[in-house]
């Protein structure tokens, strides 16, 4: 799972850049179910405290330190004007936002599903216990989830009630996803390998969707958008995009080696997802500081357009220019990793145990 989990990062840093490596699996056709899938995949039962503590160690306390981190630099730059979007920091921005957009501090705004998992994870911990373990219920109750969330969605109950509708309809969404992880593991997974008529089935049911079904498959959990109300067709593209990449990491398996940059993505796809939006804005600046300083004619850069969205791209020397923000956001995510890791962790963790 850790190279899966590195080829979904892949994808989510692709994405967010402009990149699609696929033409037929676009990347928001089934990136989040895929990270959904994984984190079922790893569900153990645990007495509810024992879940508390691990889900607040793991998941909850990072995403919260990664919140103010992201929330202090947003104020500083916001009070200082050198950008007009975001907010500042706050106890709303701070505890409550981060689990309905997830874009108060926008630089970590891909953090978003952090939220959405913990409250998925919390739900499925209780539904778990209430259908008394049992994987037939669970599943019963898990794609009926499915059909509620895609009902309300359709139907558009978050944009006229609010943010409560908004955060039952990505749980319900969610859960069906974290749900087919575990059973995943509990009775395919044994029997599943490396098949490359495996991949041409779902890459040619892909097609079919695609030429008969809707040219549109793309979706965006964050905020339940779907381009088509063909209520099966995102949880057949989420198992189909799921499937492939599952198939590449099998194919890619006992190729990598668990100390290769990949493997390193795959052991840190948190960090990854928190800082690349916010290497994107760096890169931005730069160029900013190129063209001030006339290093460099960029003469499409629009300054405006800098200062008041983060995803705003320089044109100049397409497609190139995609890639030089996906290499921002890969590159410069795992540098500060690699040195937090290496360097300054490791002190923390030194002087902790010499206090404590």
């Amino acid at each position: 799972m850790n190279i899966l989990k590195a080829l979904g990062m892949l994808a989510v840093i692709g994405g967010h850049s402009g990149i699609n490596f696929l033409p037929w699996f676009p990347v928001y056709s089934f990136h989040m179910p895929l990270f959904m899938f994984i984190s079922g995949y790893f569900f153990h039962d645990k007495p509810f405290l024992t879940f508390l503590r691990k889900t607040g160690k793991r998941l909850l306390l990072p995403f919260l330190l990664w919140n103010f981190f992201f929330g202090a630099i947003c104020t500083v730059l916001l009070k200082n004007g050198v950008i007009a979007f975001g907010t500042e920091l706050s106890l709303c921005s701070f505890l409550i936002e981060p689990f309905i957009s997830g874009h108060q501090f926008i630089f970590n705004l891909a953090t978003w599903f952090v939220g959405a998992l913990i409250i998925v994870q919390g739900v499925y911990w209780l539904l778990y216990r209430l259908c008394k373990k049992n994987m037939f219920f669970l599943t019963v109750v898990s794609f009926i989830a499915y059909f509620i969330s895609l009902y309300l969605a359709f139907h558009h109950y978050y944009p006229n009630d609010g943010n409560v509708w908004l955060v039952i309809e990505r749980t319900c969404f969610g859960i069906c996803f974290y749900h087919l992880g575990l059973l995943y593991k509990l009775f395919i997974e044994r029997w599943d390998s490396f098949s490359i008529t495996r991949i041409a089935v779902v890459v040619c049911l892909n097609g079919i969707l695609l030429g008969f079904v809707s040219q549109y498959i793309s979706f965006g959990m964050l905020y339940m958008n779907f381009s088509s109300h063909a209520i099966l067709l995102p949880l057949i593209t989420s198992l189909t995009g799921i499937y492939l990449y599952m198939q590449v990491a099998e194919l890619l398996k006992d190729k990598v080696p668990r100390n290769s940059f990949l493997g390193f993505i795959g052991e840190n796809t948190f960090s990854f997802m928190a800082l690349h939006i916010f290497f994107f804005w760096i890169l931005n600046t730069m160029f900013l500081w190129m063209k001030q300083s006339q290093l460099f004619p960029l003469r499409s850069f629009d300054y405006d357009h800098y200062m008041h969205d983060v995803y705003y791209r320089i044109t100049e020397h397409a497609p190139m220019n995609d890639g030089l923000y996906f290499l921002a956001g890969l590159i410069g995510s795992g540098i500060c990793i690699y040195v937090w890791k290496r360097y300054i962790d490791k002190r923390i963790m030194a002087i902790a145990k010499q206090i404590f």
